[in-house]
């Protein structure tokens, strides 16, 4: 939308196609979305419409349907010129020149030029580059968008409380990221320890308006229940209506449309707490303050080398990841654990001892060696879980019927031989027959097997036997092999951000170092707090969970330096700095973009689009 906006005040005068894309299963949620960001867009019409942003003539096609509606409209599927602010590429843009234009220096997305011939040419820019969304405040506008909401006169009446000299409004945005949603509570708790900082008479109160589509408030909830002075409206449940004895007051609204949202952020007294390139250069062009919660993310602070200016962006930074600091552990920690029962519930008993040794050696590394971990889990499933063949069922049951005398030293010379030369053809075909044995059998000393039958170079197994006078060669267990992998594929995700976080946590409160053979001899009247985080996510061993619970907790920041922030002490000579270098024409992101075309590359783009003329596209570049 913002490069769209960027165009139009550029002196573009053509029409756009706007492709939209939503992942399986999120096209509804995708809509409703748009409908805040359009509002001449139906988000229960038809698939493909018309609509006018900014001036702008907009088609909204479903990328699904793009093929259909190339033929209906008699379209090129291939258009002249793509543009999108992400990552992707000419194939998902369906154009034979792409510009990828994020804003700022975006660590995540390159700048670059892609030509038919797959040349890519990167775009160098400024630190600073934008979208140079200007903004005239305009309560008309934000009103009429948002008039035939039922949350309209709570909003305004939020709004208008707001304007009293002792109120001031906090607009929140951004917590719906999947890499904050799952501890938005965190976010909200610090955030609210802020604002008691920032209250300098005890006649203030502040308004905090979250203005992210949530899908669990319960825990907001409880934070807000234990503040004195606190309050949580949620708009979608009730009206909301001043009260004097309030404090922080916190309002739920869920999404709201761009034109309200980018009202209530212009007109503000507090910075805007938030996420995203985008928003960023919304604030940043204004000279509006904002905190991001992912400075080292989605969120950026332009870099402006004033020395001052480069001071205050380094203490807002800081407090941007003060609000998120260590609240994704535990979120973290319990989607792995999740995904660690489901695992487990196909493995043996030995495969995941295994599995506590890499995990322990990895934790106590500090990273996650993901295709080592991949590797091992795969092998655990295939040698715990999967049907035996008829070679290796009837080589076990050979090996449990003759235990005994295996033990005695007085096995059959030709049941002996047969043992032997199963097991090489079984080596032959790659079977690792000490797996075979620890995670198919009960009862089996896997070392007196290794002395008597050297022919058969078992490994050394790194913990000891589970005693039991109960031989058993074990069934396959029934799993399907697409939830199986999808959990495993899914945990090595988690398990790359939770084991340098668990690592960087029990060094910070000066764990002990663990000792694998305790863990598996379990002789230890003490275990570490890192033998207890292992038995917990990978056997599901609750005997310290609540040990367990007070370690993943996320620290108590005390708000101090965010009062500051949020009554305005600091941070203003930073983004009045910003502002201005923002708005320079070189500071342009999509003039600079489009600057990258050569004479050449418009001939070819406008050789396919005939309604555009070059030399008014010159002109308006110059």
């Amino acid at each position: 939308m913002s490069i769209i906006r960027s165009l139009k005040q550029l002196g573009f005068a053509g029409s756009v196609e706007l492709v939209l894309k939503a992942e399986a299963g999120e096209w509804e949620e995708f809509r409703n979305k748009l409908q805040q960001l359009l509002p001449s867009y139906d988000a229960n019409g038809k698939p493909v419409q018309f609509i006018t942003y900014s001036g702008v003539e907009c088609i909204c096609v479903p990328h699904h349907l793009l093929h259909l509606y190339s033929d209906v409209f008699n379209r090129p599927l291939l258009q002249p010129l793509g543009m999108w602010p992400m990552n992707s590429d000419r194939s998902v843009l369906k154009s034979s020149f792409a510009l990828v234009i994020p804003p700022f220096s975006w660590h995540q997305t390159q700048a670059r030029l892609e030509r038919p011939d797959n040349e890519v040419h990167v775009i160098r820019r400024s630190a600073l580059a934008n979208y140079q969304t200007k903004y005239q405040c305009n309560e008309a506008a934000a009103r009429k968008s948002i008039c035939n909401d039922s949350r309209v006169d709570s909003l305004f009446r939020v709004i208008e409380e707001s304007r009293r000299s002792d109120c001031h409004l906090l607009p929140v945005y951004g917590l719906h990221h999947h890499n904050i949603e799952p501890f938005h509570e965190v976010v909200i708790s610090r955030l609210i320890q802020g604002i008691k900082q920032s209250h300098l008479k005890t006649s203030e109160k502040t308004i905090m308006l979250i203005m992210s589509s949530l899908d669990n408030l319960d825990d907001i909830q409880e934070v807000v229940s234990n503040v004195k002075g606190g309050r949580f409206c949620n708009l979608h449940d009730e009206s909301w209506h001043p009260n004097s004895g309030v404090i922080v007051d916190v309002v739920y609204s869920g999404s709201v449309p761009q034109s309200f949202f980018e009202w209530v952020c212009y007109s503000a007294d507090r910075p805007l707490v938030q996420e995203g390139a985008n928003t960023a250069s919304f604030m940043g062009f204004n000279g509006k303050p904002y905190i991001p919660l992912m400075p080292d993310g989605d969120t950026h602070l332009p870099v402006h080398h004033d020395p001052l200016a480069y001071q205050e962006r380094g203490r807002i930074e800081q407090l941007g990841l003060s609000l998120t600091k260590g609240g994704s552990l535990n979120s973290t920690y319990l989607q792995s654990f999740g995904l660690f029962m489901k695992l487990t519930s196909v493995l043996s008993a030995s495969a995941k001892l295994e599995l506590v040794e890499k995990i322990s050696t990895m934790i106590g590394q500090g990273f996650f060696y993901e295709q080592d971990f991949f590797e091992a889990a795969n092998i655990a499933i295939s040698y715990s879980s999967q049907p035996l063949t008829a070679l290796q069922k009837d080589w076990l049951i050979l090996l449990k019927n003759n235990y005994q005398s295996l033990k005695k030293g007085i096995v059959p010379a030709d049941q002996k031989k047969q043992l032997i030369s199963k097991g090489k053809m079984l080596l032959r075909d790659n079977v690792k027959l000490e797996k075979l044995i620890a995670y198919r059998t009960t009862g089996i000393d896997l070392s007196l097997v290794r002395r008597c039958f050297p022919e058969l170079s078992l490994r050394r197994r790194c913990h000891p036997l589970v005693e039991t006078n109960h031989l058993m060669v074990k069934d396959s267990i029934p799993y399907s092999h697409e939830d199986v992998q999808n959990s495993l594929n899914d945990l090595c995700v988690q398990l790359s951000s939770l084991i340098p976080k668990l690592s960087k946590q029990l060094k910070r409160v000066d764990a002990d170092h663990i000792d694998l053979s305790e863990i598996f001899a379990n002789v230890q009247d003490s275990p570490s707090m890192q033998e207890k985080l292992v038995m917990h996510l990978v056997f599901g061993n609750e005997s310290y969970i609540a040990d367990i619970v007070q370690f993943l907790k996320p620290v108590d920041v005390d708000g101090v330096e965010l009062g500051q922030y949020l009554r305005g002490e600091f941070g203003s000579y930073y983004f009045s700095k910003v502002k201005y270098a923002m708005q320079l024409p070189e500071n342009n992101a999509v003039r600079c973009a489009l600057e990258q075309l050569t004479e050449r590359d418009w001939t070819m783009i406008l050789r396919s689009n005939q309604r555009h003329n070059y030399s008014q596209i010159s002109d308006v570049l110059v």
